[in-house]
């Protein structure tokens, strides 16, 4: 874990904007922004990297941005990924220990890795090793083995990985834009370090991000990570629908998505329009805002119904005490949360990013919960990295791939 006064840096590449958070660690469980850097993202759709070009261009002026705002000079930072290449599957892994053996945490990491990531396809990476449960001599169950004797440790883990790629494209824009890349995160584990509470964490909860290409899911139970993955849709869509729907250009489409739209469409009067011209620089197009709502409606419930399956798939009793917890910039949206409800029959919260301070007055809305749980996450790892300083560094991505597996440990 990283001591006071060293700095970090998250990088939250997303499809509609790029955003760089550089944080002091005031102590091992504190960390003041002292930069924030933004800009609309340029060649990434769905989490990919789609124009090389545009997309360094947009990194880079968040970087300088970032840069400008705090004095440092950045040479490395934890970066987000996302997509819908994301995969998350449980595996095994046991060794054999020395007689009369005390567990020691070394014991732990080398379990975890021993867990069967072997096994992936060609053409994936494994981005994180979560473990699950341990299982000491036979006996399961063990939440922290550490220090108990035992002949033979197993481990029941997550892993969380991703197509090589995608990953490889993200980090060559990342190394273009003049930093390397300290780690990636998954999406949904960032935004959940970012905005979920343990205690959610250990009653069990869904988060779900829905960004602007795609929607990032955490499922937690008893305090460990069940499910990571995401959908490729996201807010855009909405838009889109909205387009298509209303007869509208995109960005007219999106202004009215913002303004006048509602998920829940019996909260609006029949009667109630919209004046679809006055966003188009065009003449007069009344269009039903209840039919706007519905078009909305529609989408959501299709995301919400995606993400549900998803965790069917994975053995979901059903039951999330904890309830869902909405993250992202569509999690603003009017009504979402009463939809989101039904959707589940389960307490539902939108959330804000959480545990920072210092410049946090334009980050404190739903859609920077990933850029707030990047620094979190950072503040975590070994005090070996750090990602701004006043000199400047580079290394190749394919050089540090080997260190990208992060093992997490009680």
């Amino acid at each position: 874990m990283m001591t006071s006064g060293q700095a970090v840096v998250g990088l939250d590449v997303g499809t509609t904007k790029v955003l760089v958070l550089i944080g002091e660690v005031t102590d091992p469980h504190r960390v003041e922004v002292v930069g924030v850097g933004l800009s609309q993202s340029r060649g990434i759709k769905k989490g990919l990297v789609v124009d090389m070009d545009e997309a360094e261009a947009a990194i880079s002026t968040a970087l300088r941005k970032a840069e400008a705002f705090s004095g440092y000079r950045i040479i490395g930072a934890y970066v987000s990924v996302s997509g819908g290449h994301l995969a998350s599957e449980g595996s095994r892994g046991a060794i054999s220990l020395p007689d009369d053996h005390t567990i020691t945490r070394q014991d732990l990491a080398d379990v975890l890795k021993a867990a069967k990531v072997d096994e992936l396809p060609d053409g994936r990476e494994v981005l994180h090793l979560l473990p699950q449960g341990y299982s000491v001599d036979g006996e399961d169950g063990i939440r922290n083995p550490v220090g108990m004797r035992a002949s033979r440790l197993e481990v029941e883990s997550l892993v969380v990985s991703a197509a090589s790629g995608p990953l490889h494209n993200l980090a060559m824009c990342v190394e273009r834009a003049g930093i390397k890349v300290d780690g990636f995160v998954a999406g949904g584990l960032a935004a959940a370090h970012g905005v979920l509470n343990e205690t959610e964490k250990q009653l069990g909860v869904l988060l779900i991000d829905i960004g602007g290409g795609t929607t990032d899911l955490t499922w937690y139970q008893e305090g460990q990570v069940r499910f990571v993955g995401a959908l490729p849709v996201g807010g855009n869509h909405l838009t889109n629908d909205l387009s298509v729907g209303l007869g509208v250009p995109f960005s007219a489409a999106e202004e009215i998505k913002v303004r006048f739209t509602s998920a829940i469409p019996a909260a609006i009067e029949e009667d109630e329009v919209i004046d679809a011209g006055s966003f188009a620089d065009g003449g007069m197009k009344k269009v039903s805002k209840r039919f706007a709502a519905e078009i909305v409606e529609a989408r959501l419930v299709e995301i919400f119904e995606l993400a549900r399956e998803e965790l069917d798939r994975r053995g979901f009793d059903g039951v999330l005490p904890a309830g869902v917890v909405l993250a992202g910039g569509t999690a603003q949206l009017r009504g979402i949360r009463d939809l989101a409800m039904q959707a589940f029959d389960a307490p539902v919260r939108v959330a804000l990013p959480d545990g920072l301070m210092g410049a946090t007055d334009s980050i404190q809305t739903p859609a920077h919960g990933v850029g707030a749980g990047l620094l979190r996450w950072a503040t975590a790892q070994p005090d070996d990295l750090h990602g701004a300083t006043s000199l400047h560094r580079k290394s190749s991505w394919v050089s540090r791939a080997k260190g990208l597996v992060k093992v997490f440990l009680p």
